[in-house]
């Protein structure tokens, strides 16, 4: 039998909810699925790969669910992964869009980005817990990184939409109790949403309008026109420009 080969350990607080995880750095294994995420030509096998990336790399908790882990949660991890096995900082290869004698110049530059440096972003006044009416609201939780084929869709239909909604329900409220989603029938619970106001639709969207975003930031000087600008970075796809 082979000597076993120690990989470091490190940890990282989850953003949605502050607790710690501990990880092991990509291994050759995680490797090879981490070259199909580059080669992904679509965001449900990106979603895929990221996902079983994860699983592999997580020591603690060992019963982590990946699969409902907020978006939030997953872009920090991998991000992590990612910088803790090709190095915290990297270069990304963007294309001058700056006009050139009304012609966009196009020069390839290389910008560097710590990706551990990426922040999390979060809208004053953010908060999961809407008012509906006099005593009633209702508690949301964050989408899972799956339902994120729906929210970058250009035009999500609205039967996607609402069930990305009551998805993620965790809770309503009046003065007497809370009625969570999971022990209440779907029909029930679609019935209750469809009967809301356009203005509680209204404040329960803007929940999803102002959830926390992981961005990365750099500054962009272009080789060929020198053009400057700044360059941010939102989510899993921007990081694989």
């Amino acid at each position: 039998m082979f000597p076993t080969v120690q990989v470091p350990i490190y940890e990282l607080t989850l953003p949605s909810n502050n607790k710690k995880i501990k990880y092991h750095p990509f291994t050759v294994k995680e490797k090879k699925l981490f070259l199909l995420v580059k080669e992904a030509n679509n965001l449900k096998d990106i979603i895929n790969q990221v996902k079983q990336v994860i699983k592999n790399c997580i020591i603690s908790p060992p019963d982590l669910d990946v699969d409902e882990l907020p978006i939030i949660d997953i872009e920090m991890l991998f991000l992590h992964l990612k910088a803790r096995a090709d190095g915290e900082v990297q270069e990304l290869e963007f294309e001058c869009k700056n006009l050139v004698n009304e012609k966009p110049c196009g020069g390839i530059t290389k910008v560097p980005f710590n990706f551990l440096e990426a922040k999390i972003t979060e809208t004053p006044g953010h908060s999961n817990k809407i008012s509906l009416a006099e005593k009633i609201g209702v508690v949301m939780k964050y989408p899972t990184y799956g339902m994120s084929q729906v929210l970058t869709k250009v035009d999500p239909t609205e039967g996607e939409i609402l069930d990305i909604i009551v998805d993620c329900i965790d809770y309503v409220y009046d003065s007497d109790r809370m009625y969570y989603a999971k022990d209440e029938k779907r029909e029930d619970l679609v019935k209750w949403f469809e009967n809301l106001s356009e203005n509680n639709l209204k404040k329960i969207m803007q929940f999803f309008d102002t959830a926390p975003k992981l961005v990365g930031t750099s500054k962009f000087k272009c080789g060929k026109c020198g053009y400057e600008e700044d360059i941010k970075l939102e989510g899993i796809q921007d990081f694989f420009s």
